[in-house]
């Protein structure tokens, strides 16, 4: 046993000489003696194991030569049997571990398949959208072109629109100016029209004083007056309201449009007289020259049959500068003081309108 103790020494790094005392190596030997002591202990002790472990297997190996025949056979039978069904379980696990790996290999292979085909069909579909996207970058172009000349030509209409818009509105407002002067004409016509023509009812009282001024010709003369005035044969005529001397009559009746009323015959005459309630100034004097009676419209008195019954008995008598000639109602004229206050009755010729026939309303 001492090779064994020599080769544990020497694998504890003591190397061992003839004699049984080990040698220490030169980087051991200053070592303190405790821990060299020790160290010896311990080679000591797994000496010791390793021989006991030696011992007891060499008595295994007699023993087992000391076993029967018989009994060997059967532990290698039994040593058969089990390899056997060893076998048999490695057998079928393998063929087990086939079927599950062909299944999965299956199963793998249909899964590849159909990601191959999933592939392909994703390439066709990328290549359809890529396709597509092309279409639609191609229709996006035309789309942007079009929008262009769509911009484009809507800014030249609107442009159109506006230079067409700007002519019209100048075209409009040369027209209205020319509406408007026309308008202007027609409405001073109107009022022209209007000032100078007079609408008559065919029942109105200008209608009867309506006379045919020619046979050969359709339309009529009316005379008439303005309002206050009375109308008589071809004049019309108005009192004062107030009393004044002779020659503010007379000036009164020029302010109305008049003058103090020249008496040409005897219907005119009693016309006065129905008109007049009290005494009032005709428009005959002699204030000029005594006994030169004159009309204030500058034509002379010439007494004749039919202004000769209009003055009153022993009328005029130029009694006291009685130069101015009056009318009473129911009686006639009479020389007077100028400066005596009484009304006045003005006279004017009458207005004519002529009328055709067939434009009298109803």
């Amino acid at each position: 046993m001492d090779w064994k103790k020599g080769m544990f020494l020497r694998d504890l790094g003591i190397e061992m000489k003839d004699s049984t005392s080990p040698v220490l190596s030169t980087n051991q030997l200053d070592w303190e003696p405790e821990i060299r002591s020790e160290r010896e202990l311990y080679a000591e002790l797994e000496f010791m194991t390793l021989a006991s472990l030696v011992q007891q297997e060499a008595s295994n190996q007699e023993a087992n030569k000391l076993i029967h025949p018989r009994t060997i056979k059967k532990v290698e039978c039994s040593i058969r049997c089990c390899l056997n069904v060893g076998n048999v379980v490695l057998i079928v696990v393998l063929l087990t571990a086939s079927i599950v790996f062909l299944s999965l290999h299956l199963l793998v292979s249909y899964q590849q398949h159909n990601i191959k085909q999933k592939a392909e069909q994703l390439r066709i579909n990328q290549s359809r959208c890529q396709e597509d996207l092309g279409n639609l970058k191609e229709m996006n172009m035309i789309l942007q072109n079009n929008i262009t000349l769509f911009i484009q030509d809507n800014k030249s209409r609107q442009e159109l629109m506006l230079s067409q818009h700007v002519q019209n509105t100048q075209r409009m407002e040369l027209r209205y100016q020319l509406l408007y002067q026309n308008y202007s004409r027609l409405q001073n016509m109107y009022n022209h029209l209007w000032s100078s023509h007079v609408f008559l009812h065919r029942e109105s009282a200008i209608m009867g004083n309506c006379h045919q001024r020619n046979p050969s010709d359709h339309g009529v003369v009316c005379p008439f007056c303005q309002s206050s005035w009375q109308f008589f044969g071809v004049s019309c005529y108005i009192l004062s309201s107030s009393a004044a001397n002779w020659q503010e009559s007379a000036r009164w009746c020029r302010i109305q449009g008049g003058h103090l009323v020249v008496v040409s015959n005897l219907e005119e005459q009693n016309f006065l007289q129905d008109l007049v309630k009290e005494t009032t100034w005709i428009g005959l004097s002699d204030r000029d020259f005594e006994g030169d009676w004159r009309w204030v419209d500058g034509t002379p008195y010439a007494k004749s049959d039919k202004t000769s019954n209009l003055w009153m008995p022993n009328q005029p008598d130029n009694l006291g500068n009685e130069d101015c000639v009056t009318l009473s109602p129911g009686s006639g004229w009479k020389d007077e003081k100028c400066f005596k206050h009484y009304q006045a009755i003005c006279e004017h010729g009458a207005f004519h309108v002529i009328v055709n026939g067939n434009t009298i309303s109803n």
